[in-house]
């Protein structure tokens, strides 16, 4: 049951990441980290890169809780930040 809560948690962590890149993106088109640390209360997340593929970005997350992981790979439409995937990988 530990480990369903620690995976819960990455993820919920992992998602602050997308949502901080999300916001980012918004202000500044041109925002193209490489593994930057995002603070999450007393946790952190990493946005690993976001990537620009024609009219498409990429934003990949990692975060770590305890021993669980979650990745997570989400493309927007650049023109208007519409959510057009958003899926777990692995590392």
């Amino acid at each position: 049951i530990l480990e369903s809560e620690y995976k819960e948690r990455s993820s919920t962590l992992a998602e602050a990441c997308v949502d901080s890149a999300l916001l980012k993106i918004a202000l500044d088109n041109n925002y193209s980290p490489t593994n930057e640390t995002v603070s999450v209360g007393k946790d952190s997340c990493l946005i690993k890169e976001v990537t620009t593929n024609s009219q498409q970005k990429i934003i990949t997350t990692q975060a770590k809780y305890q021993e669980s992981y979650t990745n997570l790979k989400v493309t927007i439409q650049t023109n208007n930040l519409q959510v057009l995937s958003w899926i777990e990988v692995a590392k």
